[in-house]
């Protein structure tokens, strides 16, 4: 089994070095060359002395376990009537639902479809600058096809060029980081309900702990502190920039502070401090107050982050941790 196991671990690593029909060819060969032979020794040990002639159909999938029907030969199994033509064990199109803070909810015919249409309620514009991944060398979303000449890999959505051809957990993964870089608060959620952890996340950082906000949504820290401020300044329009500071103070976070003036951080990057990476710079994020300032939340937190629960309480907004 060690050669399925490096398997796995290449495929999580390069998950663009093969098609997804290539990399499931590739899975059922190995299984093939590492089950077989054990699966063969295995029955003909269980079946020793044993009189009739038997048909079995042997069934796995990771979340119902191992099925077994016996029959007697030539009795048709209707559970492998059913399935005469499987020939990969992934499902060719598991669906997924989205759902924004705001109660916005994607869902589409299949996960494909559900990615692009999440895209869109981002904006594709926005989805442009993400370079958390890309996909051999090609950004998620771009104005440029992939040059082989082979359509499949990219969708062309609004005169935009959208990349699709990955599993369907690699657009989960996607989502979660799209989600992490913007400080969207998306919960990505299987149709009967069951949440989808950030695996990638998972797997190179440890679990990380997650929460909401007045009850909704599935944030990280710093996504936390961002969608906190803007719910603040939807709820308080009005705020000046003295009101804004003192609703979220610089103490509460530390050095770098919830929230500072965006020209103030752009004066200490040109200090030689790398600031601009500390803080929500995209222009979605920025906060504007009432007297027309423009602020940056910092995405910096750590131990501070239970200071920032207890300010939010203060301001109105509820934290609670998933």
């Amino acid at each position: 089994m060690e050669k399925l196991e490096k398997f796995y671990r290449t495929r999580a690593d390069f998950p663009d070095w093969m098609t997804e029909e290539e990399w499931n060819k590739k899975e059922i060969e190995i299984i093939k060359e590492c089950l077989e032979p054990k699966i063969k020794q295995s029955i003909e040990e269980l079946l020793h002395g044993i009189k009739c002639s038997l048909s079995l159909a042997i069934e796995y999938d990771e979340e119902n376990g191992v099925s077994v029907d016996i029959r007697c030969q030539g009795e048709e199994s209707e559970k492998l009537g059913e399935n005469k033509n499987l020939h990969s064990c992934r499902s060719s199109s598991v669906g997924f639902v989205v759902e924004f803070p705001d109660g916005t909810v994607v869902q589409r015919n299949n996960a494909k479809e559900t990615l692009v249409a999440t895209l869109r309620v981002i904006g594709l514009n926005r989805v442009a600058a993400f370079r958390g991944c890309t996909f051999a060398g090609i950004p998620l979303v771009t104005r440029t096809r992939r040059g082989d000449g082979d359509n499949k890999w990219q969708e062309e959505v609004d005169g935009w060029y959208v990349y699709v051809n990955m599993s369907n957990q690699r657009k989960i993964d996607v989502l979660h980081m799209l989600s992490d870089e913007f400080g969207l608060g998306l919960v990505v959620k299987s149709e009967d309900g069951r949440i989808f952890d950030n695996l990638n996340d998972n797997r190179i950082k440890g679990k990380r702990q997650m929460f909401t906000v007045d009850g909704g949504g599935y944030f990280n820290k710093r996504s936390c502190v961002l969608e906190v401020v803007k719910r603040y300044m939807r709820q308080h329009p009005e705020t000046t920039a003295q009101q804004l500071m003192q609703a979220f103070p610089v103490e509460i976070q530390g050095s770098y502070g919830v929230v500072r003036p965006v020209s103030w951080v752009q004066q200490q990057q040109l200090l030689g401090k790398d600031f601009l990476r500390r803080y929500f710079m995209d222009a979605n994020d920025l906060i504007k107050t009432a007297d027309g300032q423009q602020f940056a939340v910092s995405n910096q937190w750590g131990d501070t982050f239970q200071r920032f629960i207890d300010c939010a309480k203060k301001v109105g907004v509820e934290i609670k941790e998933i």
